[in-house]
């Protein structure tokens, strides 16, 4: 439930929404109520402006993919101390629902989720494999809600096999090391933060954290290796500066422009969805998104001996 903020200021009408500049006065320019932080606020963002108030601190409450970027700034800004937050994780149920009922049985379905499925009485199992669901009705709709592509486990697969192929193709051309060789071989740039070295940096330091909280992240700190730590464009731009060195253009099959001009591209349109605003993405981007992703996949599952 949402409180109006400001008491004396409402009701506002639709004339005092809007202030022009010759109009604004100082110290309060507009009526003060519930405020919205545009999207497109380029490299300035919602923990910046609140770090302007003297002593403010900061409580985010959201998930993962919203998370990493708040976080990062606060660190950045040398601000960790005036940063909190609680983490919304949401617990892949639709995911696993579908891998139980319709198959195949995929990483979702793992046996707390299933559980949890059978306790709220969603399916019950038929054998040691096979579940079904509350009816047969709720079985067709599920079937007709399938033929709908969801992107978000295509692309959450693609995203994966990107960090493991990375992982394989370093540790064949530098060892078991090859972490501590990469973090060696590309120093952090302060003049430029979109250099490798920038994002193996603040790689090195999420994961360090990361294998402090595995109850949280709900991994086994063992396989977590510095590419769990890097954003998608990072991850992205380290593979790009090793294409060739560790031999990932006979794992993609394409010219190294080609590479990045793909990825990019999946970087760009990963965003929107991330946010649950996939609306923003043309129809044509969406398409296109979907293709790359399954060439990607094919390539991949390949190297990775996974088909």
């Amino acid at each position: 439930m949402l409180r109006k903020v400001g008491e004396s200021a409402w009701p506002i009408s639709e004339k005092d929404a809007v202030v022009s500049i010759k109009d604004a006065s100082y110290p309060i320019p507009f009526p003060q109520g519930l405020e919205f932080n545009s999207p497109a606020h380029g490299c300035w963002n919602i923990v910046h402006s609140g770090m302007l108030i003297p002593e403010a601190h900061q409580i985010y409450v959201c998930a993962d993919n919203c998370m990493r970027g708040v976080v990062l700034t606060a660190a950045e800004m040398n601000a960790a101390d005036r940063f909190s937050f609680v983490l919304v994780e949401e617990q892949n149920l639709l995911n696993t629902l579908y891998q139980c009922v319709l198959g195949p049985m995929g990483d979702d379905a793992t046996k707390d989720r299933i559980k949890r499925l059978e306790d709220y009485g969603i399916i019950r199992s038929q054998d040691e494999k096979w579940y079904c669901s509350i009816s047969k009705y709720f079985r067709e709709y599920m079937v007709m809600r399938e033929q709908n592509i969801d992107f978000y486990p295509l692309w959450n697969r693609t995203e994966k096999l990107f960090r493991a192929v990375g992982a394989k193709a370093f540790g064949h051309t530098y060892g078991a090391d090859w972490e501590d060789q990469l973090l060696q071989k590309y120093p952090p740039d302060p003049n430029n933060r979109f250099k490798p070295g920038n994002f193996l940096a603040e790689a090195k330091s999420r994961v360090e954290d990361m294998k402090t909280k595995t109850a949280v992240y709900e991994v086994d700190p063992d396989r977590i290796n510095l590419l769990n730590g890097t954003t998608t464009g990072g991850l992205f731009s380290i593979l790009a500066a090793e294409y060739e060195t560790s031999g990932l253009d006979k794992v993609f099959k394409m010219r190294k422009g080609e590479f990045v001009q793909k990825t990019n591209a999946l970087t760009s349109a990963r965003n929107p969805y991330d946010h649950n605003n996939d609306e923003w993405i043309l129809e044509d981007v969406k398409s296109n998104t979907v293709s790359r992703c399954t060439e990607f996949l094919t390539l991949m599952e390949a190297y990775l001996e996974l088909k």
